[in-house]
């Protein structure tokens, strides 16, 4: 079930020939959480896996049900297989009328009649008849590792001092940054290989073993670029604070030390200031003190302004970015941009963009999860499979409509 953190994944995939989940997104979701869901369990591996249940319309219960909006399933489809699945079933084929999920979600009526979504599985299937074999041998293109822990999980659980810092709403939120940014996230273990990474995020880490220590360090020495954030290092495994300044063991690998701590109410706040810019923070604030590394942002007010908020240091051949602060996505996607260290193309709000590849083919999808029109600039030049159009510079999207564009090899 996509995040689920009852049972750590990690562990339970290496008893598994491939992967799968069950998919509910829904009607009325900003569509993050769901591709949140797809990259933790393509992180998993091995790829690709499948979609075991992919919502086709109602859900069976809540508070309320939508009516989901013509073509959402076939954009759902198209989404699993972008994001990394190789197969896609639907929950379900007729609507049960039976026991606990009595409802009305099915590709078929409880009378055998077929719903709007019958279509679109098959033009979907006419869709994939020429393209399926080639797209089954590809591979989704990421360019992020973000480190997603469930011993991490379950320690917060078991003493989560202040609302305001909470573990998976951090890492949900660098996920976020991270795919509006345009990049593709694999969410992985922290004992991970990541040097294959230009980009390592690991938000509020607070778990740090010798295993996972080696593994950031390696990263690092050979001149990966890491990204971490507040309460990292702050205890050992066995979830009892260290004896030494925070970051703990991590302290030469960040190059500083936290100096103290402001976790106030939500009535305050403090700014930062970044570059040419300034950021409202709050919930959690750290002030840091530099050993070795340098100083990029500080605050503004209270007793600790002019002090450092996020460092960087540089450790081997690669750097580590500590940003002490929570709640403001658009500080961090500052920072995420700077440590990529390359330009990024500008992505309209709506639309998903991801990538598969092969020696033999590359297929760029773009996505408009909005039920109104948009357009995008594409990345490369090709030809949109599913409508037979060349594509050149920018391509129009229908609403909840999607292109595909297979790139030229040559």
């Amino acid at each position: 079930m996509g995040a689920y953190t009852g049972v750590d994944l990690t562990d339970m995939v290496r008893h598994l020939d491939f992967m799968g989940w069950d998919s509910y997104p829904s009607v009325n979701s900003e569509n993050f959480d769901t591709c949140l869901a797809h990259d933790l369990i393509r992180g998993l591996g091995p790829e690709p896996y499948w979609m075991l249940e992919q919502k086709n319309g109602y859900f069976n219960g809540g508070d309320y049900n939508w009516a989901i909006e013509p073509g959402i399933v076939r954009l759902w489809t198209y989404q699993d297989i972008a994001r990394g699945a190789n197969g896609v079933m639907y929950y379900r084929w007729r609507s049960n009328r039976f026991n606990v999920e009595q409802n009305q979600n099915g590709i078929l009526r409880q009378d055998g009649t077929p719903r709007r979504a019958y279509a679109e599985v098959q033009q979907v299937a006419r869709e994939l008849a020429t393209i399926g074999p080639t797209l089954a041998k590809t591979r989704v293109v990421s360019h992020v590792g973000l480190i997603f822990s469930y011993d991490q999980v379950w320690a917060m659980q078991a003493r989560q001092q202040y609302p305001a810092l909470n573990y998976l709403t951090e890492v949900a939120m660098y996920h976020r940054a991270i795919t509006e940014l345009g990049l593709t996230a694999d969410i992985i273990a922290p004992t991970h290989p990541l040097t294959s990474y230009p980009m390592v995020v690991a938000p509020v880490l607070s778990l740090v073993n010798d295993e996972i220590l080696r593994n950031l360090q390696h990263y690092v020495r050979e001149g990966g670029h890491l990204i971490l954030t507040t309460q990292t290092g702050i205890k050992g495994w066995s979830n009892v604070v260290h004896d030494t300044r925070w970051p703990s063991p991590l302290g030469e690998l960040v190059g500083m030390e936290v100096e103290e701590f402001d976790a106030p109410d939500a009535s305050v706040a403090n700014q930062v200031t970044y570059g040419q810019d300034t950021f409202v923070v709050d919930g959690w604030m750290e002030v840091l003190t530099p050993t070795t590394a340098q100083v990029v942002a500080t605050y503004r007010q209270k007793f600790y302004a002019g002090m450092g908020a996020i460092t960087r240091n540089a450790y081997g051949s690669g750097s580590v970015t500590y940003v002490g602060v929570v709640h403001n996505r658009d500080l961090v996607k500052a920072v995420l941009r700077d440590t990529w260290g390359h330009p990024l193309p500008a992505r309209p709000t709506g639309i998903f963009v991801t990538t598969r590849q092969s020696e033999e083919a590359r297929f760029t999808f773009y996505i408009n999860m909005q039920g109104h029109a948009a357009a995008i600039n594409v990345e490369a030049p090709g030809q949109n499979v599913l409508s037979g159009a060349a594509v050149q510079d920018r391509i129009e999207l229908e609403p909840w409509d999607l292109a595909i564009v297979q790139e030229s090899m040559t």
